[in-house]
C-alpha cells in the first residue's frame, strides 16, 4: 500500500538591487551596481519523509540597492529548500524533475548598473562617435524583478512500519495515538476492515509511515479473512510492530504471539528476516506484569516495549525506538 503526498508551493528568486548615481570628488561618475537576487535550490534531506512541513510560499533574499557609502549593493542570500529523496517536481507544469541531489531551480534577478558602469559601457561602444557625456552620466538602472513560479511536489510514502496482531489487540488505538489518523476503534473483532496508512510524527524532521492492518486470524495464510492479502503488505515493510494484549483476562499473550507468527511465516518464510518488535499493550490491567514476565522468560531475545495505548503511556519511547531502528537498518 502506498500514499502519495502532494503539495503546491509558490517560489520566487530574489529581485535585483538598483544601481545608483554618484560622483567622485573630481566629478567623475562613480555610482555602484545593485546586488544580484538570491538563487533558489532544492536539496535532499534523507531524514525527511513527507512534504507536510513545507510552507506555502518561499522567497529568496533580494539584492541590496547600491549606495553612496557602499558602491555596490550586496547580493541576496541563496535559499535552499530541503526535500525527501526522490521527490518529483514540476515547475509551472513543465518537465518533471526527480530530486536526488542539490539542484538550482531559479536564478536570482540581475542588479541594475550604476552610472559608473553605464558611462564606461557607452564610452566603449561609441568611441568613434561623438558622445555627449551628460547623456549617461546621470543615469542608473533599476534591478530586474523576478517572478513567482508554482512548484508542484509529490513524494510516494511507502509504509516503513506495519502493525501486526490479533483483532482487538489495540492496533487502531495505538496508531491513532501515534499519528493524526482517526482510526476506528471498538471492542470487537475486525475493528480494522482495510489497510490504512498514516504518519507518525516525532518532530518536524522525524516521521515515518505506519500501516494499520486487519487482525490476523487463524487460516489467514491460506486466505481466510483476506489474510493472504494482508500478509503481502507486511512483506513490504522494514519493521513489524506486533501488538499483543497483555492485560485482558481472557487473553494469552504467548499463544497469540505464536499463533500469529505461525500464520505469517507459513505464508512466507521471508517474514522471519523482518525485524519484529513486540508491543505489550494494556499494561495497566491486573495480571499484565505476570504475563510479561512469562513472555520474557520464553523469548529473552525478543525486543518488548510495554505501553498503555489508551493513555499514550510508553508511546513516545516506542516512536523514538522505531525511528532509531528504521535509520539503523
Amino acid at each position: 500500500m502506498k500514499l502519495i503526498d502532494k503539495i503546491k508551493v509558490k517560489i520566487k528568486a530574489g529581485n535585483g538591487g538598483n544601481g545608483v548615481v554618484s560622483f567622485s570628488r573630481l566629478g567623475a561618475p562613480s555610482g555602484g551596481d545593485g546586488g544580484k537576487g538570491g538563487d533558489i535550490f532544492f536539496d535532499v534531506d534523507k531524514e525527511l519523509r513527507t512534504l507536510s512541513y513545507l510552507k506555502s510560499t518561499y522567497l529568496a533574499e533580494n539584492g541590496e540597492n547600491a549606495s553612496h557609502k557602499k558602491p555596490n549593493g550586496k547580493n541576496g542570500e541563496d535559499l535552499i529548500i530541503y526535500l525527501p529523496l526522490n521527490t518529483k517536481i514540476k515547475i509551472d507544469n513543465q518537465k518533471e524533475l526527480i530530486i536526488k541531489k542539490r539542484i538550482k531551480i531559479l536564478n536570482g534577478a540581475k542588479g541594475g548598473f550604476g552610472n559608473e558602469k553605464i558611462t564606461n559601457i557607452y564610452k566603449s561602444k561609441l568611441e568613434k562617435e561623438k558622445w555627449k557625456e551628460t547623456k549617461k552620466i546621470y543615469e542608473a538602472e533599476k534591478g530586474e524583478k523576478s517572478k513567482f513560479h508554482i512548484a508542484e511536489m509529490e513524494v510516494e510514502l511507502l509504509s516503513e512500519v506495519s502493525l501486526l496482531g490479533k483483532p482487538s489487540a489495540g492496533k487502531s488505538t495505538l496508531i491513532s495515538k501515534m499519528t493524526n489518523y482517526n482510526a476506528k476503534v471498538g471492542a470487537y473483532d475486525f475493528t480494522t476492515l482495510e489497510p490504512a496508512l498514516a504518519m507518525a510524527v516525532i518532530d518536524q524532521k522525524r516521521r515515518f509511515a505506519m500501516l494499520d492492518l486487519p487482525g490476523i486470524i487463524k487460516g489467514a495464510s491460506i486466505g481466510k479473512g483476506h489474510g493472504d492479502q494482508v500478509i503481502e503488505y507486511i512483506l513490504k515493510t522494514k519493521i513489524i510492530l506486533h501488538i499483543i494484549d497483555f492485560g485482558s483476562k481472557n487473553k494469552k499473550p504467548l499463544d497469540d504471539f505464536e499463533e500469529t507468527n505461525n500464520e505469517i511465516f507459513s505464508y512466507s518464510p521471508k517474514l522471519k528476516s523482518i525485524e519484529q518488535i513486540v508491543v505489550a499493550n494494556k499494561m495497566d490491567l491486573e495480571g499484565s506484569r505476570i504475563k510479561l514476565k512469562r513472555f520474557k522468560l520464553k523469548y529473552p531475545n525478543i525486543k518488548i516495549i510495554p505501553i498503555v495505548a489508551l493513555d499514550s503511556k510508553g508511546t513516545k519511547h516506542l516512536m523514538e525506538y522505531i525511528w532509531k531502528r528504521i535509520n539503523e537498518s
